[in-house]
């Protein structure tokens, strides 16, 4: 239950600092040096995000992967 629970709280704590990242872009003059410094921070907060619960999202992938294989092979079927 506590390993959970720190998975969760680390998940909380990367979706803060991603939509701190989010807010300084948006403070942006877009196409401006500060703007591209903080579109790659942005960027950087997905990938940490990514990487460091990269077993849940992979399953999303997967998940996600397979229902678009499906949707195709059904539309190319029609």
């Amino acid at each position: 239950v506590q390993e959970t629970k720190d998975e969760l709280d680390n998940i909380k704590s990367a979706f803060e600092a991603y939509d701190t990242a989010v807010e300084a872009l948006e403070q942006c003059t877009k196409g401006t040096q500060e703007w591209k410094d903080a579109l790659a921070a942005v960027t950087q907060e997905i990938l940490n995000i990514f990487l460091s619960n990269a077993p849940l999202f992979s399953l999303f992938l997967l998940g996600s992967l397979l229902t678009l294989i499906t949707s195709l092979k059904v539309a190319s079927s029609v």
